[in-house]
């Protein structure tokens, strides 16, 4: 996530079928959005018949959106599509 958050020409990031966990990945999260100059769209849902799910719960859900608020506010979120389908 650290090498996401220097990636100025990321787009579109997809972390689907992952084990993202939300308590252990929380804070990461939150800074890889909070000032990120170029990401448009987070994917990090999974499929239902994939073993391996993410596992964000409240804690990582919160994470990402106070990220994407706090961006907003400094006036810089170019955020427009989060897909966290089958947490």
């Amino acid at each position: 996530m650290k090498g996401i958050k220097k990636n100025d020409r990321v787009i579109q990031l997809v972390m689907k079928n992952n084990q993202i966990n939300g308590s252990e990945h929380s804070e990461d999260l939150k800074d890889m959005i909070r000032n990120h100059p170029s990401l448009h769209i987070i994917d990090l849902s999974n499929s239902e018949s994939n073993v391996n799910k993410n596992k964000l719960r409240n804690m990582g859900v919160a994470a990402i959106i106070d990220g994407i608020l706090e961006s907003k506010k400094q006036g810089h979120s170019l955020i427009s599509e989060l897909n966290l389908s089958y947490n």
